[in-house]
């Protein structure tokens, strides 16, 4: 166990995130939680092993990493109703999105929420989710594929950890 190369590696990964090798990332992320102690709260690289795995389109590998986090965030429930999306399994990505609009009212959760809701013809709520959505962001226009998650960009702290 070295939480300092763990953190190394983890960085090392938003990095080639940054340099567009998401399958590069994919494997400093597994490096870096082989490195780490398998009781702690691992949130951080499961989180960024989840992400990877959305942007490579392995929908059911995301959500499997996805729900070993131990904590919900905003973040999570983005990607997890954009993966349920992906496999045509909407009502697991409107309930996913709800919950992220709970924890974080951001314009793209709102307008992936309104995305999952037209696929189910479930036209006032979806009308309600772009209003939303607009209230947010004036400028807010509606995708026609969910708007994914962002990868951190700031190197992560061993107080992170």
């Amino acid at each position: 166990l070295d939480p300092e190369l763990a953190l190394s590696y983890i960085n090392k990964g938003l990095l080639e995130i940054i340099l567009k090798n998401t399958k590069g990332a994919l494997k400093l992320f597994k490096n870096a939680l082989e490195l780490v102690e398998k009781d702690k709260n691992n949130d951080i690289i499961m989180l960024n092993i989840a992400m990877c795995q959305l942007y490579l389109n392995n929908y059911n590998e995301t959500i499997r990493s996805l729900n070993h986090l131990k904590e919900d965030s905003a973040k999570k429930f983005q990607a997890l109703g954009s993966a349920y999306y992906y496999i045509e399994r909407y009502e697991e990505a409107i309930e996913a999105y709800s919950w992220a609009t709970i924890l974080q009212r951001q314009p793209k959760t709102f307008l992936n929420l309104a995305l999952a809701q037209n696929r189910l013809n479930l036209k006032q709520d979806a009308a309600k989710s772009f209003s939303k959505a607009k209230k947010l962001d004036p400028e807010a226009t509606m995708p026609r594929e969910p708007l994914l998650p962002r990868f951190r960009t700031v190197p992560y702290s061993q107080d992170e950890l």
